[in-house]
């Protein structure tokens, strides 16, 4: 079976999946098939388990201390630490309130949209009797509305 229709990319995620013990059959005899088409599929493969290995032996001597970090972010941006827990309290309260005060924001906005909406539609001119009506548009300029 010729593999020219499908790409690298995908023999590189069944390599994954091998390196990842999750391959399954179908998936294993298609990598199989394709390494043995040319040895340019080998060389492929080897270079992919080179990086792989060199990646997770990266990763294992790489540590992070998140204490550390934030520290040094203080440092950096000079954020003023305080030494009880009550500033993060009121700010947390802070945050509530202003979410209320939002909340409130929003549902007046809401209430303040549908009341003119209404308004509107009020407003609205219609010409259900089917006679010709001479409307006010404002205080300058009127329109006659005729039925057609």
């Amino acid at each position: 079976m010729s593999y020219l229709h499908v790409g690298k990319d995908h023999f590189i995620s069944l390599i994954t999946k091998k390196l990842n013990s999750e391959l399954n059959i179908a998936e294993l005899k298609e990598l199989n098939s394709w390494l043995s088409e040319s040895s340019d599929n080998s060389h492929v493969l080897n270079d992919f388990k080179d990086v792989w290995g060199s990646v997770s032996t990266y990763k294992s001597t790489i540590t992070f201390d998140a204490d550390t970090a934030y520290q040094d972010f203080v440092k950096k941006y000079n954020i003023p630490q305080s030494s009880d827990n009550s500033t993060s309290a009121t700010a947390a309260g802070g945050i509530s309130i202003l979410r209320w005060l939002l909340s409130a924001v929003v549902v007046a906005a809401l209430v303040y949209g549908g009341y003119q909406m209404m308004n509107n539609i009020n407003n609205a001119v219609s010409n259900d009797q089917l006679v010709s009506r001479t409307i006010n548009l404002d205080a300058f300029s009127t329109a006659t509305l005729a039925p057609s």
